[in-house]
This record gives C-alpha cells, structure tokens and sequence, in this order.
C-alpha cells in the first residue's frame, strides 16, 4: 500500500486540536471536522483545512482518525449520511482514539470492515498537556499490517516509543480502560488524604512535593492542579461493564466508581 499523505481528524477538542496541529507539522495534509465548525475553525491554527461537513474531511484522507468523546458520537461519525462508511474507500484507515469498550471499538470495526475500510483502536494516555507537546500514549489494537501502515501517523503526536501494538482491535482500548481505572483510584485515594492533611493544618502544597518524592507517588498526585473528574463516570462505567462480561471480581474498583462520582469540585479544587 502507499504511504499516508492526508489525514482526516474527526472531533477538535482539545485532543482533537493537538493532534491536528502536530500532524499538520509533520507535512501532512490535514482536514478536520467538528460538528461545531467555528469553533474548530477558531481553534486550529495549523494549516489544516477545516470542514464544514463531515463527508469533506473524510473523502480525500487515506486515514481518518475519530477523535470524539462518547460511543454515541463515534458511532454518529461511522454511521451516518455522510459518514465513513458512506465516504471513505474502501482500504483508509480509521483509528478509533475514543475511549471506548472493548466491545463498542470491535463493533464500529466490524462495520468498517464490512466495507473493506481497515481499522485501528489507538486511544491515548497522559492528557491534555501531552497532547499540547506531542507526547501522547498510544495504546494500539488491530491488524499488524494496519499498525505498521497507521503508525508514523500515530508518531506524529506521540514518540516510536509510546506507539505501542497490543494485539487485536479491542486491545488498545482495554489497556487504557485498566489505565483509568488506576487513575481513578488515585484521585479517590488523593483526594482523601490531603483533606486529612487539611485538617492538620499542612501546607499541602509541601505535602505533595513530599509525597512525589515517597512511595506514595502517583501521576494524578503531579497533576493535581489541574485534575477534575470530567469523564470519571464514563470511564469507570467502561470497566464495570468489562469486569461483568468476563466474570471478574473487582471490589476496590466497584467502590472507586461510587466514590469518585462523589468528589465535589469545589472541595478538590481547595486541596490544590
């Protein structure tokens, strides 16, 4: 197959935004398509070309990438009047970045391959301020072939490194599933003990360097000045859901589901 020469971003959010621009500078043609449209145009300073429909960002990329928040809105990108499955042909790539199931990544697949479109689960870790330096986590689950075709593309807003193959499609998304799980659990577990260290009067500033520095150290604990908790139900929905269809136990993770939707913001916002 050829290589890739222009790519399709489909979602500028924030995620979204970054991997325009660091695509876009790594001499591709790039097109990007937000359902928002002026504040996708607004928003992409690259020289990308924004769309004001979908169907024009997806026919001239040989990769498209979905770069939306839910399942509904990827499934909408696939599926609808001028989707994918209606405007791409038939050997693109598509890499799913969303943070999906398992199970809703291998179902959008199973419809793109129907059509000979080729697919990828390639969601990413590390959040907003890696995307911003180009230096995403890239969790990857699909064909070999797909992956070696896919994966300089994917380099442009990661590192060879960080662009990790997992296995089948589906793999990537149930490693960043586990990935936020953990996370989730640290925020929990953060959140608890700098409200007792609060409470002692501790300069919690200080308590944090410490703590970066000891066995308590976790990566939300170094982000905690910007940490909310805006996708923590979805997420940890996600990996209820895994742990029921494969019939596995997971008591600590049940509860981090029911105390992270209990963090008040105001009250994370005080421990920053």
């Amino acid at each position: 197959m050829a290589d890739i020469e222009t790519v399709a971003v489909i979602g500028v959010g924030t995620m979204g935004e970054a991997m325009v621009g660091h695509i876009d500078e790594g001499g591709y043609d790039v097109y990007a398509y937000d359902v928002d449209y002026e504040k996708a145009r607004e928003a992409v300073e690259s020289q990308a070309t924004v769309t004001d429909s979908l169907e024009k960002a997806v026919r001239p990329a040989e990769m498209i990438i979905i770069a939306v928040g839910t399942y509904e809105q990827a499934k909408s990108v696939v599926c609808d009047t001028g989707g994918i499955l209606e405007s791409a042909t038939a050997g693109d790539i598509v890499a799913i970045s969303s943070t999906l199931s398992p199970e809703q990544c291998i179902s959008l697949s199973e419809d793109l391959s129907d059509e000979e479109i080729e697919p990828i689960g390639a969601p990413t870790c590390r959040g907003e301020k890696a995307a911003r330096r180009g230096d995403l986590l890239v969790f990857v689950g699909s064909d070999r072939s797909v992956y070696d075709r896919a994966r300089l593309v994917l380099e442009q807003f990661s590192s060879p490194e960080n662009v990790v193959h997992l296995g089948p499609v589906g793999s990537g998304q149930a490693a960043k599933a586990a990935n936020n799980a953990l996370l989730w659990s640290s925020v929990v577990a953060n959140q608890e003990v700098l409200l007792l260290a609060e409470a002692y009067d501790l300069d919690l500033d200080l308590v944090r360097e410490l703590l970066q520095k000891s066995t308590g150290s976790n990566w939300a604990l170094g982000g905690w000045d910007w940490m909310h908790t805006k996708w923590a139900h979805k997420d940890m929905d996600i990996i209820s859901d895994m742990a029921k269809r494969q019939d596995v136990r997971i008591p600590s993770l049940a509860l981090t589901e029911q105390l992270v939707q209990e963090i008040d913001q105001d009250e994370l916002d005080r421990t920053r």
